[in-house]
């Protein structure tokens, strides 16, 4: 099973990552959002489209970014441009309504024997301030897309996800790959 990992477009263009796609061919593409531009969003559309077609899986949940136009909560010029675009609205609202803040996979179920559960979110738990998904304000922000700054952060965040039963975690919002794994 090949996944490709994407998010925190932040208004680029994405034909370099159609081209990545065809290129190597994966089973699933996971979209960690922060779209950020109404172009972005009508250039991701026919890209999920053709991998639903082909049969192959498009996970995706909102950003920070996507969740703040969602709310009205970045500028009114910039909400409603967005919701001026029918299409870029209506997939902001399924984008942030039904999915939640995060969503759970198992990863390659078929190679390793016993379940591997993962979860997919934009930011990263903060304890237990995790369970806030009809806060509202800038700390709702905060608390909903924590970033990982410290070892402290990522100890919370494991605690968190072993009571979940989570044994992995792919998430966005920092801006630069990392791959972190608890000391047994």
């Amino acid at each position: 099973m090949r996944y490709v990992i994407v998010g925190d477009f932040h208004g680029a263009s994405l034909k370099e990552l159609r081209r990545y796609l065809e290129d190597i061919n994966p089973d699933t593409i996971i979209c960690l959002g922060d779209f950020g531009s109404r172009a972005t969003v009508h250039q991701f559309i026919p890209i999920e489209r053709e991998f639903r077609r082909k049969g192959k899986e498009s996970i995706k949940v909102p950003g920070d970014e996507d969740y703040r136009i969602f709310t009205n909560q970045k500028n009114s010029k910039i909400y409603n441009e967005w919701m001026n675009d029918k299409i870029a609205k209506e997939y902001l609202d399924n984008l942030v309504t039904p999915n939640g803040y995060r969503t759970g996979i198992f990863i390659d179920k078929e190679r390793f024997k016993t379940r591997y559960p993962a979860v997919i979110m934009h930011g990263a738990y903060r304890g237990d301030l995790s369970d806030l998904p009809d806060c509202s304000g800038d700390q709702c922000l905060f608390n909903l897309f924590g970033r990982l700054k410290t070892e402290e952060d990522y100890q919370k965040n494991f605690r968190v996800m072993e009571r979940r039963g989570y044994k992995l975690m792919i998430r966005g919002h920092d801006h630069s790959p990392t791959y972190v794994c608890q000391n047994s």
